[in-house]
């Protein structure tokens, strides 16, 4: 090795490394410690945050808290059980049903509430299309080329007995209150298992949603929607999910994350995976080593905040310890510890007021609510079998793995660009070496 290459690859160890400990968009960190909240004996479905306040609803009392920690009864006009809740245009808007399956009278309900302790019902919801319906979850986002608000919901219409039926019921509202039913595509059947919506790279809303098909055999199918959920159509081209069984989606930090598993024929068993997509319809690859015995039954909740991806994962048996990533791209498994229970079993996390927070249950069924409080702060990613990267990167094992992102990736930071020029001269200097030796 020359003189000019040594140095030049000094400097650049010794530059790289000043910059990643200034740097606080390099680190991360893990939740390790959690201190849990009892909510109440009554079953909850999904926590938001808001104008200072917290929410929970389920099938019981709607319950609202300043802390998070300390919580109190809210005021329903009827009873109802209530399966998801958002905050959005000063408002919290709660979907679900009345009635009870047992009854065979169930019907969609929406509430709203700017406080979180008076509701209200909406003013207008569509009518149902069979004898029951249900809305199952709610969405919310600011459409920042049509400059309005935008809530979404996503259910079914079915009916039972002999020549029974499910139609999914999704409607849309630009406030919360007055809402419209969605135009579904010719031959759309069966009920949405899982949905999410968020931005693509020209800044369109993108909506998409998995739907189980009604009935023995039925196919099960993906549609989606550009003009804010008025109109669906089946999607023209969709890639990387034809061997997926997914799970859950999500919309975090700028990016679509499906996660799930596929059966992997080099290694004869299903691998748990994590797949990304910049616009919701091109799915980038990578997969996960993981037990087979946890993919069954399992759902995902996903927040990200503080620089950091949270995966909590709940298996339909046992326990499945929860992912983490400081990119979205490499992932490892971790084991957070509870101060009152063994582990808690997730249901909703959301990230707000600078910390995580997670519904669950504990081992003895009790409804809980989470914080982290301690981290562990880490820009180390170690190499291992549970762990890892997703897409095209340029990464340097070491103590510390540094990756470059991937082509196309824009960061504000002008530290975090700079670095990312580094190493890529770094990889030069790499290249010319092995040249000269080769």
């Amino acid at each position: 090795m020359n003189k000019y290459i040594f140095t030049s690859l000094l400097s650049l160890f010794v530059i790289v490394g000043f910059i990643s400990f200034i740097n606080p968009h390099t680190a991360s960190a893990q939740p390790l410690e959690w201190e849990e909240f009892d909510l109440s004996p009554n079953e909850y479905n999904s926590i938001a945050y808001g104008n200072g306040v917290y929410v929970a609803v389920g099938s019981g009392t709607p319950m609202y808290s300043s802390d998070g920690k300390n919580w109190n009864m809210s005021i329903l006009p009827n009873a109802a059980s209530l399966s998801s809740v958002v905050y959005g245009d000063g408002k919290f808007v709660a979907v679900g049903r009345t009635g009870s399956p047992l009854m065979q009278n169930m019907n969609r309900i929406i509430y709203l509430s700017s406080d979180g302790l008076s509701w209200d019902i909406a003013s207008s919801i569509p009518d149902k299309l069979n004898a029951q319906s249900n809305l199952l979850s709610i969405f919310y986002m600011y459409d920042n080329l049509n400059a309005k608000d935008l809530f979404v919901a996503f259910g079914q219409d079915y009916s039972t007995g002999a020549g029974s039926t499910s139609l999914p019921y999704i409607v849309y509202s630009s406030d919360g209150d007055a809402w419209l039913r969605s135009t579904l595509p010719i031959g759309s059947d069966g009920s949405p298992s899982d949905a999410v919506v968020g931005y693509n790279e020209n800044g369109e809303l993108v909506l998409l949603s998995f739907v189980y098909g009604y009935g023995i055999g039925a196919p099960s199918y993906y549609i989606m929607s550009i003009d804010g959920g008025a109109t669906w159509v089946y999607p023209d081209s969709l890639t990387g999910l034809d061997d997926f069984q997914g799970l859950s989606m999500s919309y975090l930090n700028g990016k679509f994350f499906y996660v799930g598993h596929s059966y992997d024929d080099e290694e004869g068993k299903d691998l748990f995976s994590v797949r990304s997509s910049m616009n919701g319809l091109d799915w980038d690859k990578g997969s996960i080593e993981f037990p087979e015995e946890f993919l069954s039954g399992s759902r995902e909740t996903s927040a990200y905040g503080d620089n950091t991806y949270l995966f909590f994962l709940s298996p339909s048996l046992g326990y499945t310890p929860p992912l983490y990533s400081p990119n979205g791209e490499t992932w490892e498994f971790f084991t957070p510890s509870f101060d009152k229970s063994s582990y808690v079993s997730p249901i909703q996390l959301i990230y707000a007021e600078d910390s995580f927070m997670l519904l669950g249950r504990n081992e003895s069924g009790g409804y809980v609510i989470a914080f982290p409080k301690s981290l562990n702060d880490s820009s180390e990613i170690p190499s291992s079998k549970s762990s890892s990267i997703f897409g095209t990167r340029f990464c340097t094992a070491g103590v510390t793995t540094f990756c470059r992102p991937q082509n196309g990736f824009t960061n504000n930071n002008p530290l975090v660009n700079i670095y990312t020029e580094l190493l890529g001269l770094y990889q030069q200097l790499l290249n010319t070496i092995q040249n000269e030796n080769s």
